[in-house]
């Protein structure tokens, strides 16, 4: 069985590991390597998982006590921009893909972001080629409206970043 729960301090060293080897396995979905995060103190994860600020909301997929996948929303606390919210840090382990968890999870962080009476949309970025991730994103109803050559340099080539939106607002 999969429970999604939002993440806490408690859930920080699967976290980090969780994170890490998205990083490591995952590098061109990301605009960060598995290098620059591991160096990165526990007081930025545990900001990750919302518990230090109310910056964050992270969920998490666990299953069978282990950390499958997890997903992040970012809150804006400008005063122009406060009713937009990010998407970060998407991801679910390979041996746990196929089994609905990304739209679980997404679904939670949408929810999330619905009940907040501030936030009226959700952005994200997704590396041009992710097919599995925009068809997710599309399912939830994201839109596609932009597109960002050159966004991150990897691999020694050069990717596009696709920008996808989503109105809540009146949710």
């Amino acid at each position: 069985m999969i429970e999604i729960v939002r993440l806490n301090e408690s859930h920080f060293e699967m976290y980090r590991a969780l994170m890490l080897e998205a990083y490591q396995l995952s590098p061109d979905a990301y605009t960060s390597t598995a290098t620059e995060r591991e160096a990165l103190p526990d007081s930025w994860w545990c900001e990750r998982l919302g518990s230090r600020n109310g910056g964050f909301y992270t969920v998490g997929a666990i299953e069978s006590h282990t950390l499958v996948g997890a997903v992040g929303l970012e809150f804006n606390d400008r005063i122009k921009t406060k009713h937009k919210a990010r998407l970060v840090g998407m991801y679910v382990t390979p041996h746990s893909r196929g089994k609905g968890i990304g739209r679980k999870l997404l679904d939670r962080v949408i929810s999330v972001a619905g009940e907040s009476a501030r936030v009226e949309v959700i952005l994200l970025t997704v590396t041009d080629g992710n097919d599995g991730a925009v068809k997710l994103y599309q399912a939830a109803g994201f839109e596609v409206f932009g597109v960002e050559p050159r966004a991150i340099y990897t691999n020694g080539a050069y990717l596009a970043k696709q920008h996808m939106w989503l109105s809540i607002a009146g949710s």
